[in-house]
């Protein structure tokens, strides 16, 4: 939870590791070579001991010596073979066991302790290897050479370029052993960042946030860590959106760093760092030359102060380099830019460079930012156009910086960047105000959630005149903001008038056809755009008025505009506004289609105000259609990026499809997760998806465990109250609890009610009318009806996880009218399609079915302490199931069954798996 310390780093994948890399993958291979030399290196506090720990716990009863060199020691000879002697269990150590130390001597009683006791293998996991004495690293390399025969198992891990040297000398001869393989840690990236902070904090973050934190913490973890904690220690009880502080670092580890260099490599790495992006090695010295600067690239490299990659340099890390840059006073910087500008043959990182070491904006540097900000505009790149800007404005005073800021936020705003230019807002609002200045300020401020600011700015700016020569493209402009702030409030009332009065300034803008005059305006959506926005927006109020034929006006006018639309953000929320309402209808794969194009072309770079709910009604849809990993996979995708976008609607949006996906898994502890983080990241109650996901996902957890009364009060008058339920298919539920608490006339009753509604708010997406009259005839006691029913609605077979229900159902009748033989057959058959679509508690009814175990499991008190996902692999492992077996029927990989196996062990105080029967029978006695 945030406000506490972090789970421990080991509770999960380290964001961005390939999985071979991985420490349980690298375990197992260990674990099958004869003899194996492991490696793994990176900078210093990049997570080299935590790999090399998840790699000791992934074979937990393996006998493993493990030992760090400590850099007060690497100064003493044999300090460290001596504490390794020790650690191996050798009293007396090396060095005082062999008498005049020497590396013969003292490697011989090496071995010796090492393979005393008759350990059929050796494992040593040795850390902070670029501490190891000189003397010891050539004992050791005689030690390894030998150990490996008799099949050693190592792990060697530190810091770079020490820890490499170390375990080049320590290896001897690769040939020697069965593995060898090299594991570099990188610092996290910010994606990574982002991921490390939600899996070990509990915090979401945008990507942009998490690029800020990256940046401050260079992506070490154990830095990111303490970023995080200040964060929490600041503002506990706030969301962090993009003003979030980020403080900076009290230990940073490479401030005063000194290492052993001659004045060129210091030269050639301080120029690296104040360039601040990684430079080809030719470009690098040519810069040098210009500057008369003498500079050693090859020694930087051999020293590890530089690192090449893709043939360009960089120091080896971020933080270094910025600690090296601090060092160079501001006129060397500014001469490196100069000579960078003349020097880099990227025209926009030699902008860059220009605009940095610039003191003000001259006519030749305007008119090379104004030729490449519009190529990075018309090569999709808006952000780098932003940064060319931003810089432009930072070297300007007056009415010119002004308008740069202007742009800057306007651009922001076309290109759905506006949370990444949050910061000028004092700027704006202590500019004189004109009608350009006050639609920047209205579109940026907007995504604060200030929303009865925006409004009344919005209408302010709308009620006065806007004197300017784009008079009528301002106030569509304003028009449209005024409108989307309209439909993030309570008040719904005016919003049809907004949108007639915004299309008439679109339709009138069209007949015109002209461009702008003021080129700060071109980039935002013209005519047009506004018009196909406008029409799918007016889609949604019908359907969400209940205006049956409004919908299917707008309807038809939607599709003819989408037709001859180009690719562009507002098609995208066009066919958003489309999918929404074809997903409420029941029409899954038209509504999947358009959710799909969508989605295809936001990743194409057309983002629109709805990239996320693009992704969350494809998910949806997944669902329905029983695409289980595709919609898993489209969620993580939108968790992702959903914090970067403007689309504040649709973040619990996206955590509700994933509470959606974990009760039909039944994984419990994800399901309460996802819907706190929904309630945690909720800014507006608004949205466009007519499905009322919580309310889904809450019915489908109940149903799925059974318990009927739960789904029963789901519904009850004053939990619906005000909730917009364009989709009425949820009624299913309800039909299905009543049935199963022997209620069979209210059943009855509803199902009746949902017949008046077919077609207009109830579709059969949670089951079929046919299903629901077995439901029903089984609630009053007619078996042979209700058997009848379900076979027929088996046999529908779509959506697929209602029909497998249906088919189970109709198993359990045969059974009951003694079939035995075709109900078993119907029971495996559901029992496959549950497999098959990973829906595990159903998985476990028609097991128990099949076994002469009806009903729910009683509950294992006993092993509360354990996660619901560890339960079910404790549950399985005391029934004689192999990791294999377990992983088939849950789903899951090998090595995650080993993972929670280990966690399942440990919390239980036992040593080995074959404790657990006793344990997992008792409880089930009880």
């Amino acid at each position: 939870m945030p406000g506490q310390r972090p789970t421990a780093p080991g509770s999960f994948p380290r964001p961005g590791l390939a999985a071979s890399d991985r420490p349980d993958a690298c375990a197992e291979a260990a674990a099958r070579a004869t003899s194996s030399f492991l490696t793994v290196t990176g900078v210093a506090g990049v997570g080299t001991t935590t790999w090399l720990r998840q790699f000791i716990a992934a074979h937990p009863r393996q006998r493993v010596i493990s030992l760090s060199a400590d850099v007060a020691e690497a100064q003493f000879a044999y300090a460290f073979a001596d504490k390794l002697a020790h650690a191996a269990g050798r009293r007396e150590g090396a060095v005082g066991a062999s008498g005049v130390p020497d590396a013969m001597s003292v490697g011989r009683v090496l071995v010796a302790a090492l393979t005393a006791g008759g350990h059929r293998r050796v494992r040593l996991v040795l850390d902070d290897a670029q501490w190891i004495d000189h003397d010891s690293l050539r004992v050791l390399r005689f030690v390894l050479a030998r150990l490996s025969r008799s099949g050693a198992s190592v792990a060697i891990g530190g810091s770079t370029p020490g820890a490499d040297e170390a375990a080049r000398v320590m290896m001897a001869d690769s040939a020697d052993w069965d593995l060898v393989r090299s594991v570099r840690l990188r610092p996290l990236d910010a994606p990574g960042v982002r991921r490390y902070v939600s899996e070990l904090h509990g915090r979401e973050v945008s990507l942009r946030l998490a690029e800020r934190i990256r940046s401050t913490a260079g992506g070490l973890p154990r830095l990111v860590d303490a970023v995080v904690l200040a964060m929490e220690h600041a503002s506990p009880g706030r969301r962090w959106e993009e003003d979030a502080e980020v403080p900076a670092l009290l230990d940073d580890p490479f401030s005063g760093w000194k290492v052993a260099s001659t004045p060129e490599i210091l030269a050639a790495v301080q120029l690296a760092g104040v360039l601040g992006h990684p430079v080809p090695r030719r470009e690098l010295e040519a810069i040098a030359a210009r500057l008369s600067r003498e500079i050693d690239v090859d020694g930087a490299l051999t020293a590890g102060l530089l690192v090449e990659d893709h043939d360009e340099l960089r120091p080896f890390h971020d933080l270094y380099g910025a600690e090296i840059a601090r060092t160079v006073d501001a006129a060397d910087r500014s001469s490196v830019a100069a000579a960078a500008a003349s020097t880099l043959s990227d025209p926009h990182r030699a902008l860059a460079a220009g605009l940095a070491g610039a003191e003000r904006l001259d006519d030749d540097l305007r008119d090379r930012m104004r030729h490449l900000v519009d190529d990075a505009i018309e090569s999709g790149r808006a952000a780098l156009a932003i940064a060319h800007l931003r810089s432009a404005a930072a070297v300007t005073v007056g009415r010119e910086h002004d308008e740069l800021v202007v742009e800057v936020c306007l651009l922001a705003a076309a290109a759905m960047l506006s949370p990444s230019v949050i910061d000028l807002i004092p700027d704006l609002e202590a500019m004189t105000p004109d009608p350009v200045r006050d639609l920047a300020l209205l579109s940026t401020r907007q995504i604060l959630g200030e929303t009865a600011w925006a409004s009344a700015y919005a209408a302010e700016l709308l009620s006065g005149d806007l004197p300017h020569p784009d008079e009528l493209l301002l106030r569509m402009q304003a028009s449209m903001r005024a409108t989307t702030i309209q439909l993030t409030s309570e008040d719904h009332s005016a919003v049809p008038e907004m949108l007639t009065q915004t299309r008439a300034l679109a339709a009138r803008l069209v007949e015109r056809g002209l461009p702008p005059v003021d080129r700060r305006l071109a980039p935002l959506a013209d005519a047009s755009a506004v018009m196909l926005r406008c029409t799918g927006l007016a889609l949604v109020v019908a359907a969400r008025r209940g205006d049956r034929d409004g919908v299917k006006a707008e309807l038809a006018a939607l599709s003819t505009l989408i037709a001859s639309a180009r690719d562009s953000a507002a098609l995208v929320d066009a066919l958003t506004c489309r999918a929404a309402l074809r997903a409420a209808a029941g029409e899954i794969s038209l509504a999947m289609a358009d959710a799909e194009r969508a989605v295809t072309l936001v990743e194409t770079g057309r983002s629109g105000w709805s990239n996320g709910h693009a992704r969350v009604i494809l998910a949806y849809c997944c669902w329905i259609q029983g695409r289980y990993p595709a919609a898993t996979e489209t969620v993580e995708a939108a968790i992702s990026t959903v914090f970067d976008s403007p689309d504040v609607a649709s973040r619990p949006l996206v955590y509700l499809v994933r509470a959606l996906l974990a009760a039909t898994a039944g994984d419990a502890d994800a399901h309460a997760g996802a819907l706190s983080m929904a309630g945690a990241v909720t800014v507006t109650g608004y949205d466009t998806f007519g499905v009322p996901l919580e309310l889904l996902a809450r019915l489908e957890v109940a149903r799925a465990t059974e318990r009927w009364q739960d789904v029963v009060d789901l519904f009850d008058d004053e939990r619906l109250t005000d909730r917009w339920m364009a989709d009425r298919s949820v009624l299913s539920y309800r039909v299905d609890a009543l049935a199963a608490l022997g209620r069979a006339e209210e059943a009855d009753r509803e199902l009746r009610r949902i017949r008046t509604m077919v077609g207009s708010g109830w579709t059969p997406v949670h089951g079929s009318l046919e299903w629901l009259e077995g439901r029903v005839d089984e609630g009053y006691g007619l078996i042979e009806p209700a058997r009848r029913a379900f076979l027929r609605a088996a046999a529908l077979r779509f959506p697929p996880l209602p029909a497998a229900i249906a088919r189970f159902d109709a198993g359990r009748m045969q059974l009951l009218v003694g079939d035995r033989d075709g109900g078993r057959r119907s029971v495996r058959a559901a029992l496959a399609e549950f497999r098959a679509l990973g829906a595990i508690p159903y998985v476990h009814r028609a097991v128990d079915l099949l076994d002469g175990r009806p009903g729910t499991p009683p509950p294992l008190a006993e092993l509360e302490s354990l996660t619901s996902r560890e339960r079910e692999v404790a549950v399985r492992a005391a029934d004689g199931r192999t990791n294999a077996e377990i992983a088939h029927e849950l789903f899951l990989s090998v090595p995650t069954v080993r993972f929670h196996m280990r966690n399942v062990l440990a919390k239980l105080g036992i040593a080995s798996r074959r404790e657990l029967a006793p344990i997992i029978g008792a409880a089930r006695r009880r």
